[in-house]
């Protein structure tokens, strides 16, 4: 029993039909043309697709490296780790500022009526790359929170390579009530950051 024939096979039975009857009524020649026609037909007609693709791939490209371009200037731009060190370092001051700072404590101080009868002073060195130099200066205060506060606050705005280590505030007697006029018991511990040379 024969299988019905399938849709497929009969299309390909008749393009073979149609290019075998085209072939002999053209010749060899003339058939060679007509597909040569045909292919410059194709080739014609996907030609706009073809172009806008191989522009779209063009501008990629482009892009692509004008952003490797662009990275490269910025390393190229950017310090390595020891230029960054140095430049961090540079914009400390040198120790030698050191007693100036001193001066600018003791004046914030007088300005803001706190006494400082006393004081310790320690001057270390980091051992690490930074290599940076600090004085440590601990101020034992007595006085109103307000007159504090701002001495502290005047000193950081007058030396910006300083920073408050300690700032411990009480009550001189011992009261739990707050009493903005009642002087306070305080430990102000700052830091001095020098470059060394």
């Amino acid at each position: 029993m024969n299988a019905p024939p399938r849709p497929l096979d009969d299309a390909a039975r008749a393009l073979r039909r149609f290019v075998r009857a085209l072939h002999a009524r053209l010749g060899t020649a003339g058939f060679a043309g007509t597909a040569l026609f045909a292919a410059a037909v194709a080739v014609f007609a996907y030609a706009p697709t073809v172009l806008r693709e191989a522009e779209a791939l063009q501008e990629r490209a482009d892009r692509a490296r004008a952003q490797l371009a662009q990275l490269g200037s910025d390393l190229a731009r950017q310090p390595d780790s020891a230029q960054q060190l140095a430049r961090f370092r540079a914009w400390f001051p040198t120790a030698d500022r050191a007693n100036a700072d001193l001066r600018a404590v003791f004046a914030a101080a007088a300005k803001h009526g706190v006494q400082l009868p006393r004081g310790e002073y320690t001057v270390s060195r980091d051992e690490d790359a930074t290599r940076l130099a600090r004085l440590e200066v601990v101020l034992p205060v007595k006085e109103r929170y307000g007159a504090i506060k701002a001495f502290v606050g005047e000193v950081l705005n007058a030396a910006a390579h300083a920073s408050v280590s300690e700032l411990r505030i009480e009550r001189s007697d011992g009261s739990p009530h707050a009493n903005a006029a009642a002087p306070l018991e305080a430990r102000v511990k700052l830091t001095f950051f020098y470059r060394e040379p």
